[in-house]
């Protein structure tokens, strides 16, 4: 009797694309998003990976490959390895937090993003970006230059603090809690693919992100005493964190952990919506045809008057034309996790201790789910267009479990700031800008790699 030998599956194949040494790191580091798109084009249909100096990096961007990893099997797969890098910024909230841990604080924060809470939450953000596109009219008076990535960051903070805090926080404060936040995540974003240097290294821009973290913490948990101190009976966030209460043991949050939501919060919230709004002002611009016919839905659906909930399901083609934007632009571009045990995802070993990249922007352009993928076009998300592509052919807020609890308070949030953006200015760009995405400090799960470095000429409508 003869017994049949079953050789063990291989590694993923390794993109020969890489620098003597240190491998994919160089592109990575200047232009990430176009490295691995490159490289997931030589490699289709199939995990491959990227040497990042001297660790291989799996690349997960096949639908069927995101089901095993952030669906069937999520369970084999940690928040650990490149995640480490950002616990000092964002704590152990949701986005980094695992285990028993995690699903206690999915079930506190779950009632956050019902879909009752977030009705109440909706006059909030009306209120909020109305009130900064007056400051932004302001600002684009007589046909002056606005830098768009910018004023939407402003935008989008304005309606986190009213949503979040229930108020107001002083524009010179807000503004400095901005640059903090941004040099955090500079540095952090920088040192995401240098993960695997050990400990003792010295980490590029250290004293930098110590210094942004400490900042950040003394604000949010200033922010929380003073609740605790003096509570009310506003709805935001803040409250429904303070009295959130686990139905099993009764046990609340600690002030710590509230922080660390806070800040996952505020740091998802954040860019999500600022750089969809950007990419839609260059997209409006240069597509003036997808332009009138978004304006004249908001025309007709809303006119003159403040946009309410009912609204949002009859802004059905604005939805689209946000969904295409996060196609293309997706801010969660790229996602680590970790397998501490390894495991096989598309036939393919995973070395036990391995760190890898989970890509939605790769996936977004993907010819063999998207037609002309690089062409924007709305309409790909009608119903009938959709029947065929897989589900995981699209995932800008993630996937299973781990899918992102504030996707639907983001959609309402871009789908309000759109219909009053855009029925109330026509940006335009600036002759003789060259429009073009930027990477090197964008490379989080919670950053874009398309940041658009672009100045807008506004127009009143």
């Amino acid at each position: 009797m003869e017994i049949e030998t079953v050789a063990p599956p291989l590694a993923p194949p390794v993109s020969d694309r890489a620098w003597p040494l240190l491998g994919a790191l160089p592109g990575m580091l200047t232009d990430a998003p176009g490295t691995l798109l490159d490289a997931a084009r030589r490699h289709p249909g199939e995990i491959f990976s990227i040497r990042l100096g001297p660790v291989d990096v799996p690349i997960i961007c096949e639908p069927d490959h995101l089901q095993e990893v952030l669906v069937d099997n999520a369970k084999d797969f940690q928040k650990a390895g490149m995640w480490n890098v950002t616990r000092p910024l964002l704590g152990e909230g949701l986005v980094t937090s695992d285990g028993d841990f995690w699903r206690r604080q999915r079930r506190l924060m779950n009632p956050l993003f019902a879909p009752a809470h977030l009705a109440s939450l909706t006059d909030l953000m009306v209120d909020a970006v109305g009130a900064q596109l007056d400051v932004l009219e302001r600002h684009g008076a007589n046909g002056a230059h606005v830098d768009m990535g910018a004023e939407m960051a402003v935008l989008t903070q304005r309606v986190l603090f009213q949503t979040m805090f229930g108020t107001t926080v002083d524009p010179d404060v807000a503004a400095r809690m901005g640059e903090q936040l941004a040099i955090g995540f500079d540095a952090m974003n920088f040192q995401l693919f240098l993960y695997f240097l050990p400990g003792w290294f010295p980490r590029p821009k250290a004293a930098a992100f110590r210094s942004s973290i400490a900042t950040l913490d003394a604000f949010l948990m200033d922010l929380v005493a003073n609740r605790r101190a003096n509570p009310t009976d506003r709805v935001d966030i803040l409250g429904q964190l303070l009295n959130a209460q686990d139905a099993d043991t009764g046990e609340k949050m600690t002030d710590r952990q509230i922080r660390d939501e806070l800040m996952t919060i505020f740091v998802a919230g954040l860019d999500t919506t600022a750089i969809t709004l950007t990419w839609m002002s260059w997209i409006l611009d240069t597509h003036p045809d997808i332009a009138t016919r978004m304006r004249e839905e908001v025309d007709t659906v809303i006119g003159d008057r403040r946009p309410a909930l009912a609204d949002l399901g009859r802004l059905v083609y604005t939805k689209q034309v946000i969904q295409e934007a996060m196609r293309m632009y997706p801010a969660a571009w790229i996602f680590p996790r970790y397998t501490e045990g390894g495991t096989t995802v598309g036939g393919r070993r995973i070395a036990p201790g391995t760190s890898m990249l989970v890509s939605p922007y790769v996936t977004h352009r993907n010819p063999r789910h998207w037609e002309d993928p690089d062409r924007f076009d709305p309409d790909r998300f009608l119903p009938e267009r959709s029947k065929g592509r897989p589900r995981l052919a699209y995932v800008p807020f993630g996937a299973g479990s781990r899918q992102c609890i504030g996707m639907h308070f983001g959609m309402m949030e871009a789908q309000i700031a759109a219909a009053m953006l855009f029925r109330r200015f026509r940006p335009r760009t600036v002759p003789g800008h060259v429009v073009v995405p930027r990477s090197e400090e964008h490379t989080s799960e919670l950053q874009s790699p398309c940041n658009l470095v672009c100045r807008l000429l506004l127009e009143k409508k």
